[in-house]
């Protein structure tokens, strides 16, 4: 060991340790910034996609799709005598709307006001 010169095999570049804390903290302010731009266009895709999702055009138009296939499913199937009546108004979430909607639809060109109603009545 005492054979090996002493000299320095690394030196520093001039005013490194004085520009040190500078160049530090110049880095740290940019990552800051980076990770503050990387948030801000997160948050600006999930309101996009957010946005999207929400104004999807198409979405009412598959949704319509798929009530008219299940009307026609569930007619089919009363057709064939599979499900009764009662069975329809069973899977109903509010069966009295469905006897409603029913009898508007039957009897919804027999309206009458009070007085030809009161007529009619008398007659019989």
């Amino acid at each position: 060991m005492k054979n090996i010169p002493e000299h320095t095999l690394f030196k520093t570049p001039e005013g490194y340790f004085e520009s040190l804390g500078t160049k530090t903290l110049a880095r740290k302010k940019k990552k800051a910034q980076m990770v503050v731009m990387s948030r801000i266009g997160l948050a600006a895709s999930v309101l996009l996609a957010v946005g999207l999702y929400f104004s999807n055009p198409f979405a009412e138009e598959i949704e319509q799709s798929q009530y008219v296939s299940m009307d026609a499913e569930i007619d089919q199937m009363i057709e064939q005598g599979i499900w009764s009546a009662d069975d329809v108004l069973s899977m109903s979430e509010d069966p009295d709307a469905v006897l409603d909607e029913l009898l508007q639809e039957q009897w919804g060109a027999y309206q009458m006001n009070d007085a030809d109603l009161d007529l009619e009545l008398l007659t019989y």
